[in-house]
């Protein structure tokens, strides 16, 4: 092979590299739609139904909400299904989801026959989901069913669900089943299953803290107004005032079953539920209920966690949630314009042939001094 043509070739390799090298590092297309770029520092910023759906594709990233979400358009998603929950069993979410005090309306799930059912399916170790509301919900699935997470072993707080959800095994308001942490959290809304179904969480094994329920809870059996199982998990400054209905003994008004663990401080209304027992807890009148003094005489926090007023939650204690907080968007960095890229990649190929020339040039005159 001529050296020319070697050259040549070397000219046209070098022209490509370049090419890939300056194209790789131009802007590229992102899977979240929105603003942030899924760090703690810079999270996805959530503003719309569409863009809380893509969570599913990115299941380690933060994400917060910055204003509150219309999910009404999900009755009509997926023929009929709903919302597809962020997550699956072999592959939870570890990120981090900041509702920031926003709420989420309207969400509708409607898969009868799939586990792990909510707007998580599963929340793993180290996974977080904290500050938010969701409201009027429609959630129903078949084991490991609740309004905001189906399965958790993270950790969820600061939140809190209404509406309607069932399923048939572990079915909570709030929580299917919990495996880690549920603090200062509430439910209101209907729950329904057949066995292990809570107002907040239906089967715990984990730890349950300053939270409550109100909503009707109705199922078979291991039925409970806040917690329809405690396998080996705690409950702690708890209560529940809903109405609650099964069969059997393994009914009560705060925990329907208690395999093990432990539940402290913590309440069940006996009027409201109907209910004079418990596997769990201690049971109060209405009147009681609605007297910080019974709460406070076990230590409840009625200056940072709790509240109570009697035109607020029907006089029941309430928890001190966050108000919604805004966030300052980050300016992007700037972005390079194509043009400048392929002016960049032409003077470069032109240099090399300048080069590549002058190379070629000089060793011709070199042989042609030598043959003199």
């Amino acid at each position: 092979m001529k050296k020319s043509s070697f050259f040549l070739i070397l000219l046209l390799l070098s022209s490509e590299v370049l090419l890939m090298l300056l194209f790789g590092t131009a802007p590229r297309t992102r899977a979240f739609s929105g603003n942030g770029n899924g760090t703690p520092v810079d999270p996805y910023q959530i503003t719309n139904v569409n863009q809380l759906q893509e969570m599913k594709d990115n299941l380690t990233a933060s994400y917060v909400l910055i204003n509150d979400i219309d999910a009404s358009d999900t009755v009509n998603w997926n023929g009929g299904a709903g919302f597809e929950p962020v997550g699956t069993y072999a592959n939870g979410f570890t990120g981090s989801f900041d509702g920031r005090g926003y709420k989420i309306n309207n969400l509708y799930i409607n898969r009868s026959g799939t586990d792990g059912v909510g707007l998580f399916e599963r929340v793993s170790e180290g996974g977080v989901v904290k500050n938010v509301g969701l409201e009027n919900v429609y959630v129903t699935g078949h084991d490991y069913v609740g309004g905001l997470v189906g399965r958790n072993e993270g950790t969820v707080s600061n939140s809190y669900s209404t509406g309607s959800v069932g399923g048939n095994w572990y079915v909570g308001g709030l929580v299917g089943r919990n495996s880690r942490t549920v603090s200062n959290c509430y439910s209101t809304g209907s729950v329904s299953s057949s066995y292990a179904v809570g107002g907040l969480v239906g089967t715990n094994d984990g730890t349950v803290s300053n939270s409550y329920s109100t909503g009707l809870v109705s199922g078979s059996y291991e039925v409970g107004g806040l917690v329809g199982r405690n396998d080996i998990g705690t409950v702690s400054n708890c209560y529940s005032a809903g109405d609650v209905n099964g069969a059997g003994n393994t009914v009560g008004g705060l925990v329907g079953f208690k395999y093990s663990g432990t539940v402290s401080n913590s309440f069940w209304d006996k009027q409201t539920s109907g209910q004079a027992t418990s596997d769990g807890g201690i049971g109060k009148t209405t009147a009681e209920m609605k007297t910080q003094s019974t709460f406070t005489n076990v230590g409840w926090d009625f200056v940072n966690i709790w509240n109570i007023a009697s035109n607020i939650n029907s006089g029941y204690p309430f928890l001190a949630l966050p108000p919604p907080t805004t966030i300052t968007t980050p300016a992007p960095p700037p972005e390079t314009p194509y043009a400048i890229y392929v002016g960049v990649i032409l003077i470069v190929i032109v240099i090399v042939g300048l080069v590549t020339y002058l190379l070629i040039r000089r060793r011709r005159r070199g042989a042609g001094t030598i043959r003199r």
